[in-house]
């Protein structure tokens, strides 16, 4: 037959006794970590979606041809020109 060990009346305990209560102080070590990674997973997120984002811009926006007023007025030759056909790269010349 098994007896139960006597229990003492939480009263009659010294307060030495008594497990402090976990403070904000026990628990920096893994909340340090833990935002520690977060922040890393954060800046690895910006790092890989900056250059995406900038790529996204360069595919999906339209560059065009831009001349300058002062380099055709200053050019020895203009050329315009027709594409006929991109295939076989022809084309045709409007005017010199």
């Amino acid at each position: 037959m098994r007896t139960k060990p006597p229990v003492a009346d939480k009263g009659s305990m010294p307060a030495d006794s008594i497990p402090p209560a976990q403070t904000v102080a026990d628990e920096a070590p893994h909340g340090s970590s833990f935002l520690a990674n977060r922040r890393r997973t954060t800046a690895a997120i910006i790092a890989l979606a900056w250059p995406a984002a900038l790529a996204v811009l360069v595919l999906t926006t339209a560059n065009p041809v831009t001349l300058n007023r002062r380099q055709v007025l200053q050019a020895d030759a203009v050329v315009s020109a027709r594409i006929v056909d991109s295939n076989a790269g022809a084309c045709r010349i409007g005017k010199q």
